[in-house]
């Protein structure tokens, strides 16, 4: 079975990598040709749609499946920079708002189309509306038995900023 792309790109990579500290001392010009190829060859550079972005995202799988946890391999770098990139799209695109414990509720109530009834956790009906009204704060027990119910870490519902 022939290579696929990206076990192509990891082999490219590596090749290209290898010769990068010849990079350093070579002529402006050099540089350039040399830049434009490891990019045609590879396609690491910022992602600018969700296309390259889907692309890294199966290199990224790829390199992960090839390095495993040896940190001191080849290609372990090459894997942090493509990483680097996802993450910086990831922040411009799909950035998570700072939620409470009441916007967290709320969003897992929606998500999971539960009534205020259907969240015991919190309490009865009254409670619930009450929390999510911001009349009442979730305490630790309540946030504990959401954490267990929805697969979270209790962190999940607090903000760094003050709810109201």
């Amino acid at each position: 079975m022939p290579p696929n792309r990206s076990e192509r790109v990891v082999d490219t990579a590596l090749a290209v990598s290898m010769s990068w500290v010849w990079l350093v001392t070579v002529k402006s010009f050099e540089a350039v040709e040399a830049w434009q190829q490891f990019r045609e060859a590879t396609h690491i550079a910022p992602i600018r749609d969700p296309a390259h972005y889907e692309e890294l995202a199966a290199l990224a799988d790829r390199l992960i499946e090839e390095i495993g946890a040896d940190q001191n391999h080849p290609l372990a770098d090459l894997l942090e920079l493509v990483g680097e990139l996802i993450r910086a799209y990831d922040e411009r695109h799909y950035a998570i708002p700072d939620a409470g414990g009441r916007e967290v509720l709320r969003f897992l109530m929606e998500a999971h189309s539960l009534s205020q009834a259907q969240v015991p956790e919190v309490g009865n009906q009254s409670v619930v509306s009450q929390v999510l009204a911001g009349r009442r704060q979730l305490n630790t027990r309540q946030i504990r038995a959401l954490a267990d119910r929805f697969g979270l870490s209790p962190a999940a519902f607090f903000s760094t900023r003050q709810e109201r």
